[in-house]
């Protein structure tokens, strides 16, 4: 049989259109000269997602007559993945790989529905795949590519890419791009692309790194470094390779005026890397946003990446409980070391526009005691700040899973990804108080968490809960988005990508 060309389809199931995996993986499977069709469903966990929709997408694959569907999920995906893969499989006769983090991290129950799972980096490995499927060949024996044949998993080794500038910048061609819009599939165009979630109309993604140094017990980090080793996990791009990346996107959409850099630990670079990164990156005249762990950055190293345009960054504290945040979470560094770093912060707030603090809640190993303390030092930070509050969510075969597993703890189903809203917290008084940090003078909170006990305290903290946070503030926020919507579709109407 002759080669011929594979069609392959790649469908993200994720809130947004940043996925890197699925932009990587197109991006490969173009290199090698495969026809790409990209869609996006662009939904929230909780939005409706029908037997409609996925009738919709399999007559978009029939129509593209693909050879083979590539779907990358998280968790919290697994019940839309399972609907629009049994859909194609009935509907369009083609098999579907499964790949993205949850899959990586359960291959096994992934392969009760999938025909094949991806169980690490999927870039060589799908267009292996496409390839030999295009060719009605056997798709066993590739690395990375695990399949249920006849009741049995075949397993291949894991691999990790550890040249990330071998590989091609992510697929920003829309010409193949497509996006779900209510029960019809309509082709992805750049003011959607940018317009369709107004705050990051002006903003680009990038990674300059896949891994992470740390290991902290409730991220997924910590079961994929079991999985791959600790040796060859973190893997870096040069600053060359980026810095064509963030060149090339600009000027094919030059109104970008933010780079968001999605490294887990950006900061966590060889010796001259952070150096040579602001000489060049300067040179764009854009600015940027990172996420900071508080170990890595110095006063020298903070005015160079200011001078550079950071204007933006995201730190986590999770826990403000030291037993929590060393014993419980194996954060690596201390409380202290937070306050230190976010107070040298504070002095840089006339040059950075915003920053977001993390904070973890509803864990069972977690008191009161403990979340007061996560309060009081939150209380204690200079404002104004974002906070970003993460309900706890138990990943499989994390090492807080596996701890609570081997402690024979019950784990609560709603603990769990596939049933978690992860960004929707318990609205206990202590969860709530925590969200106001951000925006309440210090002496409100610190009274409404020394009276919380009194019934007048209670009385007067929801008073002061549903009248102000969720009243009038909510209302001015609201009235903040709505502007920014109508300035994306005035900017929209303009169509800022097209030079004057």
């Amino acid at each position: 049989m002759s080669n011929r060309v594979p069609t392959v389809a790649l469908i993200s199931l994720q809130n947004t259109y940043i996925d890197f995996g699925i932009r990587y993986t197109a991006a490969a499977c173009r290199r090698a000269g495969y026809n790409v069709h990209v869609l996006w469903i662009t939904r929230e966990p909780t939005d409706p997602f029908d037997e409609r929709h996925c009738n919709a997408i399999a007559r978009w694959l029939n129509d593209r007559v693909v050879d083979l569907v590539g779907i990358g999920l998280m968790s919290v995906h697994v019940g839309r993945a399972t609907a629009l893969t049994r859909t194609i499989r009935e509907t369009v006769g083609v098999p579907v790989v499964w790949g993205g983090v949850h899959a990586i991290g359960d291959p096994e129950s992934c392969l009760q529905v999938a025909d094949f799972v991806c169980a690490g980096d999927g870039e060589d490995s799908f267009v292996e795949l496409a390839s030999r499927v295009a060719m009605n060949k056997d798709g066993t024996g590739i690395a990375n590519i695990w399949l249920n044949k006849d009741g049995d998993v075949i397993r291949t080794p894991r691999k990790l890419i550890t040249d990330l500038d071998s590989l091609p910048p992510p697929d920003y061609e829309l010409d193949t791009h497509w996006t779900l819009a209510d029960h019809r599939i309509d082709p992805l165009k750049e003011d959607v692309l940018r317009g369709g979630i107004p705050w990051i109309l002006k903003r680009h993604h990038v990674i300059s790194s896949r891994g992470c140094p740390h290991a902290c017990s409730y991220c997924y980090n910590t079961a994929l470094k079991r999985f791959f080793g600790d040796r060859h996990y973190l893997r870096i791009r040069s600053v060359d390779n980026l810095m064509t990346e963030i060149n090339d996107i600009l000027a094919k959409y030059p109104f970008i005026e933010l780079i968001s850099i999605m490294d887990d630990s950006f900061l966590f670079k060889p010796a001259g890397w952070i150096e040579k990164f602001c000489r060049e990156f300067k040179k764009t005249g854009r600015t940027f946003g990172l996420l900071v762990h508080p170990n890595t950055l110095t006063r020298d190293r903070l005015e160079l990446l200011i001078d550079a345009g950071l204007v933006g960054f995201q730190m986590g504290l999770q826990s403000g409980s030291e037993r929590i945040s060393k014993g419980i979470y194996n954060r690596s560094e201390s409380v202290t070391d937070f306050i230190r770093t976010a107070r040298l912060l504070d002095e840089y707030m006339d040059r950075l526009q915003a920053r977001t603090i993390d904070v973890i809640v509803d864990n069972p190993y977690e008191t009161e005691a403990d979340q007061e303390e996560t309060i009081r030092v939150l209380a204690g930070l200079k404002k104004p700040f974002h906070i970003q509050i993460f309900s706890l969510t138990l990943y499989p075969e994390t090492d807080l899973y596996r701890r609570m597993i081997a402690e024979r703890r019950p784990i609560p189903l709603e603990m769990l990804p596939e049933n978690k809203e992860y960004l929707k917290f318990k609205p206990t008084f202590l969860n709530r108080l925590t969200w106001m940090t951000h925006s309440t003078p210090q002496s409100i909170i610190l009274f409404f968490l020394n009276h919380r006990k009194a019934w007048w305290g209670k009385v007067l903290f929801e008073t002061y809960y549903h009248g102000l946070e969720k009243g009038l503030r909510l209302g001015l926020r609201k009235v903040k988005h709505a502007v920014i919507s109508l300035l994306a579709i005035c900017i929209r109407e303009r169509k800022p990508y097209e030079k004057s």
